[in-house]
C-alpha cells in the first residue's frame, strides 16, 4: 500500500531496519516566537577557540541577546560571550567565536567533553536555551595516515551491528551500550561502524564520553537492494543526509561521514559526488567518505 505518497520499499534505508513510525524518544519545546533550530560548535586548535554557528528561528522581528557559555567536565566556566542580536522573522544565522584558553583536548584515552549553553533573552525572560557536550578535537588524513589532535593513531575497527532484543535496532537502554563500547574496548578496537540506521542518540553520547570513535552513515543505500528507485528519492535521500548531519555534528565521536553503503545502480551513482558536497557544506570539519 502507499501511505503519505510512499510505496513499498521507498523510504531510503538499510535491510533489516524498519522505518515506520516513532521509534525514538522524542520531545517538544514551547516557544513564544524565537527559538534555537540549531548550533553548530566548530573545534579549532590554533588558536583554540569553538566557533560557533547558529540558526536562530523566529516569527517576528526584534532585538534580543545571545549569551553562549562554555564550562568543562568540572563544571567551571571557560568562556562566556553575550552580545546583542537583532533577529528578523525566519531564519537567522548568528555566528561568533569562542575562545577556550589552555584547552583540554578531546581523544580515546581522555575523552575530556565540554558543556555548552546558548539561550537567548528578550527583555528580562529567557525565551529559549539550547545544550550540547561538544569536544575540543581535530581528526584528519595526511600523507597516508590519520592523524588525531595531530599525533598519528592506528585505527582499529569493528563493525556494529546493533541487533537488540526488544527494538531491534534501538537498544533499551544507557548499559546495554556502555557494555558493548565496553567489550569492543577490551577487544582492542578504538573504532565502530554502526550499521543499520541512523544511529541512536543515547550510542553516540556514550561514544563521546568512553571516547570510542564512530563512523555515521545515513541509512540510504544497501547493495542494490534499497529504496525502491522514484522520482523522489534524491529529495529523500538528500534530506536524510542533511538532518543526520546537522543533528550529530557536535559530538565529538563522530570522525567522518560515509555517504553511501555499496552502491551499483548508476541512479544511486550519480549523487554520491553530489551528497558528499552537501555533506562538506553543513561540516567543513570532518573527513568525508562518499562510498563504504
Amino acid at each position: 500500500i502507499r501511505i503519505d505518497s510512499l510505496g513499498p520499499n521507498e523510504m531510503p534505508h538499510w535491510r533489516g531496519g524498519l522505518t515506520a513510525g516513532i521509534w525514538q524518544s522524542l520531545s517538544l519545546e514551547y516557544n513564544r516566537y524565537a527559538w534555537i533550530e540549531s548550533a553548530f560548535y566548530q573545534p579549532q586548535l590554533k588558536p583554540p577557540a569553538f566557533d560557533l554557528a547558529a540558526t536562530i528561528q523566529s516569527s517576528k522581528d526584534c532585538n534580543i541577546s545571545v549569551k553562549v557559555t562554555i564550562c568543562d567536565a568540572s563544571g567551571d566556566t571557560v568562556c562566556c560571550n553575550e552580545a546583542a542580536y537583532s533577529i528578523q522573522q525566519g531564519a537567522n544565522i548568528y555566528k561568533v567565536s569562542l575562545p577556550i584558553a589552555d584547552p583540554i583536548l578531546w581523544n580515546c584515552k581522555n575523552p575530556h567533553l565540554y558543556r555548552a549553553k546558548m539561550s537567548l533573552h528578550y527583555k528580562d525572560d529567557c525565551i529559549a536555551e539550547h545544550s550540547e557536550r561538544i569536544g575540543m578535537r581535530a581528526f584528519t588524513y595526511e600523507n597516508g595516515r590519520f592523524y588525531l589532535n595531530e599525533e598519528p593513531i592506528y585505527l582499529r575497527g569493528g563493525f556494529w551491528e546493533g541487533v537488540y532484543a526488544k527494538h531491534q535496532s534501538y537498544p533499551e537502554n544507557r548499559e546495554i551500550v556502555r557494555k558493548e563500547i565496553e567489550l569492543a574496548k577490551a577487544a582492542g578496537l578504538n573504532l565502530l561502524r554502526p550499521w543499520r540506521r541512523p544511529v541512536p542518540p543515547i550510542i553516540l553520547e556514550e561514544a563521546d564520553a568512553a571516547g570510542l570513535l564512530i563512523i555515521a552513515s545515513p541509512a540510504v543505500e544497501c547493495m542494490s537492494c534499497w529504496p525502491a528507485l522514484t522520482e523522489e528519492t534524491p529529495v529523500r535521500i538528500e534530506n536524510e543526509i542533511r538532518q543526520l548531519v546537522i543533528r550529530d555534528r557536535n559530538h565529538a565521536c563522530i570522525i567522518w561521514w560515509e555517504m553511501f553503503n555499496e552502491v551499483t545502480r548508476e541512479e544511486i551513482a550519480r549523487l554520491i559526488p553530489i551528497m558528499s558536497e552537501i555533506a562538506r557544506t553543513l561540516d567543513p570539519t570532518r573527513l568525508i567518505l562518499d562510498e563504504s
